[in-house]
């Protein structure tokens, strides 16, 4: 898996390298007393989904999706990757997500968004796969970092539940060294959903795509390792 290095506050300069945990982001985690558990950004693999009895989900042979993966919670099941990743996930309204990763090489179009992807009916977990807000996309990016600074550029996203938990880890970011411009939210409206990790809780994805890269070499490797840590915080 690989990561961002996050610099020391005041730093502007780039992430030099992979590294597999960000450490100064996990100790001004840690510092404030929640639990950090790491996952990954990685290109979803729906190669198969034409054969008998396989869905497609969110696939578009021509612009692959990005999806998170994170470590099965205790009875999380559904969509594991052959390692053992989990790409739905459900999530107390007391926990945050963070994405610590870098935008693609330029394209044409790339966004971001969590997504409802199942809601418990009696023992059934119904496909639901609705968008929870508006895109998170490569035009957004501009307006706040210019449209020269968009691509291959650091990039984190906080998913959460409620405007509080969002200015804490915008906090923790910036303690890292973030420039707090390069961090942007995505907001789950707790009236459209059911947080939690019971039984009747609903079922969260977080996807990605990225749409005609002007150097499809270039897009192809970030596909196949787009440098995204995932950090799954939660209050101790």
């Amino acid at each position: 898996m690989n990561a961002l290095l996050l610099v020391g506050a005041g730093c502007r300069q780039e992430p030099p390298g992979p590294e597999p945990d960000p450490p100064s982001l996990t100790a001004a985690i840690e510092a404030d007393g929640y639990t950090v558990q790491l996952g990954e950004q990685r290109a979803a693999d729906y190669g198969d989904c034409c054969s008998p009895g396989v869905s497609c989900l969110w696939n578009n042979p021509s612009t692959p999706y990005l999806v998170y993966g994170l470590p099965p919670g205790e009875g999380d099941t559904p969509e594991l990757d052959a390692d053992g990743w989990s790409r739905a996930f459900r999530l107390r309204a007391d926990e945050v997500l963070i994405l610590a990763g870098r935008t693609p090489p330029a394209a044409k179009y790339y966004s971001l968004r969590s997504y409802l992807q199942y809601r418990p009916d009696g023992d059934a977990l119904v496909p639901i796969l609705g968008s929870l807000g508006p895109s998170l996309n490569h035009a957004v990016v501009a307006e706040r970092v210019g449209a020269d600074a968009v691509w291959d550029a650091p990039f984190a996203v906080v998913t959460s539940f409620d405007a509080a938990a969002e200015r804490r880890a915008v906090g923790w970011l910036t303690e890292a060294g973030w420039d707090p411009a390069r961090v942007f939210v995505d907001r789950i409206p707790p009236a459209l959903v059911r947080p939690g990790s019971d039984a009747d809780a609903d079922w969260f994805g977080v996807v990605a795509r990225a749409a005609v890269f002007d150097d499809a070499a270039a897009g192809a490797a970030w596909l196949a390792d787009p440098q995204g840590v995932v950090f799954r915080v939660t209050p101790t």
